[in-house]
């Protein structure tokens, strides 16, 4: 008999990654739909502007210093005209067709009232991805969302005013996976080698600038930055979500604050040493788990499975069904 066989129990750790709506740089396009608006942002053939001179003073700044800040980054981007039809098109589809309002406690007629006028009056490329951002937080839903590429895209240098929400995934400014604790700090539990700021394992971050990212994140939440997806449903999942992206933004300040594994110091380091790292780490909060590979995600292998050491159990990872996740996870069960 094959061990495979011999498996008595199968556990399943799915991290599905599906995006069903989104407005990219290109186009927007709802699946299972036909309507697209093809160049929307118009965007596709210019070049991207260079953003590495645009490093942060030293200072902590205020919700006007960033607000500045984001306008002056990406400049005026769209006509008004344009930008309307963008808002209307993304606020016009989910007031008709989407299926999660049931619970969720939001007015989307009222964000209509407060955000088209502003839109209308003229905003810059990256005040208006920030409403956009701040529209698709608001519906709860980690599949539904628009998004300006073009600004999501943009290297994170020092004081390139983006927030990122979510620590799955790749981590590739930062190198390192962060999960938080019952306190709200968070926890290193995966690290490249050789870190520019030295973390390790077992590392604890807790914030920046000596204040809390606990306190920081809210705070940055109300100057409604221009925001990456992340994921958000439940007010708990939400609340894990933006604390574990705490890594993520260094570049909004200029010193981070680690309590070092084993001594229990805690540390002051300069953000600036992780300026220009642009490594691969993808994260998932899941432990190794002895016999079992993890997919090669960056490969396209989305599905994994082994007899956990030392027992006769087997373990399934499965990171993703979209693509040829699904063939993938079938191949599986005809072994």
């Amino acid at each position: 008999m094959k061990g495979k066989q011999k498996v008595k129990t199968i556990f399943f750790t799915l991290l599905v990654c599906i995006i069903a709506f989104q407005i990219s740089g290109a186009q927007i396009q709802i699946p299972g739909n036909t309507e697209v608006i093809p160049d929307i942002f118009n965007i596709q053939n210019k070049p991207q502007k260079d953003h590495s001179s645009n490093i942060k003073s030293s200072g902590h700044y205020s919700s006007t210093d960033w607000r500045n800040i984001i306008d002056s980054t990406w400049g005026p981007g769209l006509p008004t005209s344009e930008k309307l039809k963008i808002f209307d098109t993304f606020w016009n589809r989910i007031d008709s067709s989407f299926a999660c309002f049931h619970d969720l406690t939001v007015n989307w007629d009222s964000l209509k009232q407060v955000y088209r006028p502003e839109i209308e009056a003229g905003v810059s490329r990256g005040r208006f991805a920030g409403i956009m951002s701040r529209l698709s937080i608001a519906l709860k839903e980690s599949h539904t969302y628009a998004m300006d590429y073009g600004v999501y895209s943009t290297p994170r240098y020092p004081g390139i005013p983006f927030m990122n929400i979510g620590g799955w995934g790749e981590n590739q400014y930062f190198g390192a996976g962060l999960t938080p604790l019952s306190d709200s700090s968070l926890l290193v539990y995966n690290v490249i080698p050789n870190h520019p700021l030295g973390l390790q394992r077992g590392d604890i971050i807790l914030g920046y600038d000596g204040i809390p990212w606990k306190v920081l994140v809210y705070q940055l939440l109300d100057i409604e930055f221009p925001l990456s997806n992340g994921w958000r449903c439940s007010p708990a999942t939400f609340t894990h979500s933006i604390l574990m992206s705490a890594g993520r933004n260094w570049h909004l300040f200029d010193t981070i604050d680690i309590v070092k594994y084993g001594t229990g110091t805690t540390v002051h380091l300069p953000t600036s040493l992780l300026s220009g790292l642009n490594t691969s780490l993808f994260c998932t909060e899941q432990m190794d788990i002895a016999g079992v590979p993890k997919p090669n995600y960056n490969s396209g292998q989305y599905v994994s499975y082994g007899i956990i050491q030392g027992t006769n159990t087997g373990y399934i990872y499965c990171w993703q069904w979209s693509g040829n996740a699904g063939q993938q996870f079938f191949r599986l069960f005809r072994l």
